[in-house]
């Protein structure tokens, strides 16, 4: 491994590169700190600039030794690497000074591949079966004249293309044994059933494998149909007693009735036939045309759904699951309707009580986890206060001169203003979340707000700080102190949990409508598992192996609200011991 020297961030590279190439700085510990590829909006393995730099180079492509060809330049490649979401690249790399350009030679491999395979897999052109091949990077080499009418690919559309694009539901382990159904997409984004089988095939020295294709979606859509039909048909005949089942006429008179429609309406056979479907609605449906619109869309669709109310023979009403079906004969012309309807007011109302406990036993956690880590957080600087209080009453007491009182002073002026922050804390989080929490919105310079919030932790001198806002102007219209109180909670987190010495990041990048800072450390992260939860009350990461990082678990939670109220939005991306980043992205104010 070669050393290079730390990359300033704002530093600009020494060449301008291709769309399909990347110019990379790595530390001496193999961590990307440049990733210049053709301009801000272009991708090189599915990474952005800002996606890649900070995070280690096998992060990116794959496992150490991938890494190692790539900084030692063995050879110039192709290498087989591992880029944004698993999806394989062929490389080169080529030593420029302290940089490495890589190039992403994928189509060209596999174009190279194919003229190799194609005049052993030319007599496949004539197969009745769709047939790609596909190399080690799992993508195609060779596609059958019948693959790319299958597929809609033009003439060496297919080449290059990840088999995963194809065969979404591909397990990716080869080869397949025997004929399995899977879903296939075509180039337009439609989708079929296709019976797929896979082979094993060397071909100078090097390994491929064959994927037979052959449409069967319209076999699997009739046997579906069938089961769907037959399943329809038995919870029909079981379910009778529960469900209100009838015809109608072409015009909406009721024709058949049975015994689940006069269990759940109370009408007898005798009374209701020959009426009007509209006799089941409420007088303000029947008003609005309802039972005339739902047998046109049926008509209209072949099926109309609906979940509204209906009235019994006693005028009371119930709420009704009802299908209305469209019946037609041979030559399409309409026979009738045919409705079922289902009573579901108890269901509802049973869900809805189930919802109001569900939210009652949530609050109530909520209340109980709010109080313990309040008492526990009010507890220490209340300690501090109550010993150094005793000792000056000992003192006293005794007639015992007290030593350096204003060390005392000092360190109760500390514990009560500890305590003054955590009341703050605790009322702002709450306070953020009424909407009728004033802000103070003024066209400003967003940067103002970041360095205000840097300013102390830049003085504690704890951590290198690398800060990049750029030189032109970051126009928004927010609360100043409101989002710097944003960043000082986003600073404070990367300070905590990153290590004495570390590099914190800031960064501002000004996009098309809006303007993203992103916050980053190399600290201990978040578990996968713990990420969905990070902006509720609360919130503490499940990797503290004890550690106490203070505060209350709402300065995310405080964080959000305060960027909703700017009509912004905020993220985070984590991996367990590499670290954390924070995005926040606000409205870009046109000046």
């Amino acid at each position: 491994m070669f050393a290079m020297e730390p990359l300033v961030l704002g530093r600009s590279f020494p060449i301008a590169v291709s769309k399909d190439s990347c110019l990379m700085l790595l530390s001496a510990a193999g961590v990307v700190e440049g990733w210049q590829t053709f301009d801000s909006n272009s991708t090189f393995l599915g990474y952005l600039p800002e996606d890649a730099e900070g995070w280690p180079l096998e992060t990116l492509v794959g496992p150490p030794q991938q890494r190692q060809k790539i900084i030692d330049h063995e050879s110039p490649g192709p290498f087989l690497v591992r880029g944004k979401g698993g999806t394989q690249y062929y490389v080169t790399a080529q030593r420029l000074g302290e940089g490495v350009l890589m190039r992403d030679v994928t189509r060209v491999t596999s174009e190279a591949e194919a003229d190799r395979v194609k005049a052993c897999c030319s007599v496949l052109d004539g197969a009745h079966d769709a047939v790609l091949v596909v190399n080690e990077a799992a993508r195609v080499v060779f596609g059958s004249l019948q693959a790319q009418r299958m597929l809609g690919f033009a003439k060496g559309d297919l080449l290059g293309q990840p088999i995963a694009g194809l065969l979404p539901e591909f397990a990716g382990d080869f080869p397949v044994n025997g004929p399995v159904p899977l879903r296939t997409v075509r180039q337009d984004g439609s989708s079929f059933i296709a019976e797929t089988r896979v082979t094993r095939w060397e071909h100078q020295a090097v390994t491929f494998w064959i994927v037979w294709l052959r449409d069967r979606s319209a076999e699997v859509s009739v046997r579906g149909a069938e089961r769907q039909m037959e399943r329809g048909f038995r919870a029909l005949i079981g379910g009778v007693e529960e469900y209100a089942i009838f015809t109608l006429t072409p015009d909406g008179r009721v024709a058949t009735w049975n015994l689940g429609a006069q269990r759940i309406s109370g009408y007898r056979a005798a009374e209701v036939i020959g009426q009007h479907v509209a006799l089941l609605y409420p007088s303000e449906a029947r008003l609005a045309n309802r039972p005339e619109q739902a047998l046109e869309a049926a008509k209209r669709d072949g099926l109309f759904l609906e979940e509204a109310e209906r009235l019994r023979k006693d005028g009371s009403r119930f709420l009704a699951n009802v299908a209305l079906t469209a019946v037609r004969g041979r030559r399409g012309e309409l026979r009738g309707f045919t409705k079922v309807t289902r009573d579901v007011t108890a269901l509802r109302q049973e869900a809805q009580q189930g919802n109001e406990r569900s939210a009652a036993a949530e609050r109530e956690q909520i209340r109980r986890r709010f109080v313990q880590i309040a008492a526990h957080e009010f507890r220490n600087p209340m300690a501090g206060v109550k010993g150094t209080l005793g000792l000056v009453r000992d003192r006293i007491a005794s007639g015992r001169p007290i030593r350096s009182p204003e060390d005392l002073l000092d360190m109760m002026e500390r514990e009560v203003n500890r305590l003054a922050e955590l009341a703050d804390g605790i009322l702002d989080a709450f306070h953020t979340e009424d909407p009728s929490c004033p802000f103070d919105l003024v066209p400003y310079d967003l940067r103002e707000a970041v360095q205000a919030a840097l300013g102390p932790f830049k003085a504690a001198g704890t951590r290198s700080f690398a800060v990049d806002l750029g030189k032109d102007p970051a126009p928004v219209n927010g609360d100043v102190e409101r989002l710097a109180q944003v960043f000082r909670n986003l600073l404070s987190n990367a300070v905590k949990y990153s290590s004495p010495g570390s590099t914190v990041g800031v960064r501002l990048r000004r996009e098309q409508a809006c303007l993203r800072v992103t916050v980053w450390d190399h600290g201990i992260g978040i578990p996968a598992q713990d990420l969905p939860l990070v902006f509720k009350d609360f919130f503490r990461a499940s990797n503290l192996k004890g550690r106490d990082p203070g505060g209350m678990g709402l300065g995310l939670q405080l964080c959000r609200h305060i960027v909703d109220r700017h009509l912004g939005r905020i993220w985070l991306e984590s991996v367990e011991n590499l670290g954390t980043r924070v995005h926040v992205s606000l409205p870009r104010l046109e000046v």
